[in-house]
């Protein structure tokens, strides 16, 4: 099992941002939008890919699912099993799901993790096995317009920065501000977090790979700030009320 991010060291942590509303992308963007989506999973069999902390275990039991998971992260799954232990939860990697049986899950729920892999096809192969016929995923990724953007940061304050994505014809030749068409492996440092890697990719290759891997698209969503955001935090409301963060797939299986 091999992790390409370390979420041990820092799971206490972000399970309190998560908890207590201060991951802005979550609380005001992500999750809103997410439980928005849900379909009626009362008595259902769901799965939870990448199911870090717990929370969203919390919101799925909450609605009278039976609900299964599991997280890369040791440390993530233990203070999941803590907080929601009625979720049969266990530390497993998403590329191989061996310990599930096929056809086991009505529903899969996946909060901002395929990302982290560049084998996203291997991963939905593994889903389309042990979910039921006719059964849907649902799922959030980073969007591209944002993340396959270039950054520039303030060389005076390293928390101020912007995000290019496009092209400047005046310079000779052209610069080209970030990377949209390709699929992209991305470093980065988040201050106070360890180091990340994550993959963009274009959602065409999104959708390529859903075809090939027997899924049909039923929805896409690129999901606003809530309206509560504008009042608690006005610019980062009128950044994601235009620039999309994230987007969220709900597929059906072939």
């Amino acid at each position: 099992m091999q992790k390409t991010n370390d979420y041990d060291s820092y799971a206490s942590k972000l399970a309190q941002l998560l908890r207590n509303g201060t991951q802005k992308s979550h609380a005001f963007i992500e999750k809103p939008a997410m439980y928005a989506l849900l379909p009626d999973i009362q008595g259902k069999s769901v799965l939870c890919v990448g199911c870090g902390t717990g929370e969203e275990c919390g919101e799925l039991l909450g609605r009278g699912a039976n609900v299964g998971g599991f997280d890369i992260s040791e440390e993530s799954v233990k203070l999941a099993l803590q907080a929601f232990p009625e979720a049969k939860l266990q530390v497993m990697d998403m590329h191989d799901l061996s310990a599930y049986s096929d056809e086991q899950f009505d529903f899969i729920y996946s909060s901002l993790t395929l990302h982290y892999s560049e084998k996203i096809d291997q991963i939905l192969t593994q889903l389309h096995r042990v979910l039921k016929p006719g059964g849907h995923i649902q799922f959030s990724v980073l969007h591209p317009i944002k993340w396959a953007a270039e950054v520039k940061r303030s060389p005076d304050d390293e928390n101020k920065k912007a995000f290019l994505l496009g092209y400047d014809k005046y310079q000779k030749p052209a610069h080209i501000y970030g990377d949209y068409l390709n699929v992209t492996k991305v470093i980065q440092k988040p201050q106070n977090y360890p180091e990340i890697t994550y993959w963009n990719r274009p959602i065409s290759d999104y959708l390529h790979i859903l075809r090939k891997t027997g899924f049909e698209l039923v929805d896409f969503v690129e999901p606003k700030a809530i309206p509560e955001t504008e009042r608690i935090h006005p610019e980062y409301a009128a950044i994601h009320s235009r620039i999309p963060q994230f987007m969220i797939f709900v597929i059906q299986k072939r």
